[in-house]
């Protein structure tokens, strides 16, 4: 829960363009660099450590459900 907050804290000093961008990035890079965050956060002029929160929380929000499914199938199994 704390991270979905996390995002959407961040998200809500973003554009819908922004955060268009940051989804499709995303989708693409899950683990940018530091150097590839500081060149999103310059391009968007995003703040660079909310930035990295971002990344890490969705990050986390995507492992967390990848657990859950992981254990709904060993259970049902």
């Amino acid at each position: 829960l704390r991270v979905y907050l996390e995002i959407t804290n961040v998200e809500k000093k973003l554009t819908d363009e922004q955060v268009q961008y940051l989804h499709e990035y995303y989708t693409m890079n899950q683990i940018p660099e530091p150097i590839e965050i500081d060149a999103i956060a310059k391009h968007w002029n995003i703040d660079d450590f909310d930035l990295s929160n971002w990344f890490f929380s969705r990050y986390m929000i995507d492992r967390a459900v990848e657990q859950r499914r992981f254990e709904a199938k060993r259970i049902a199994a």
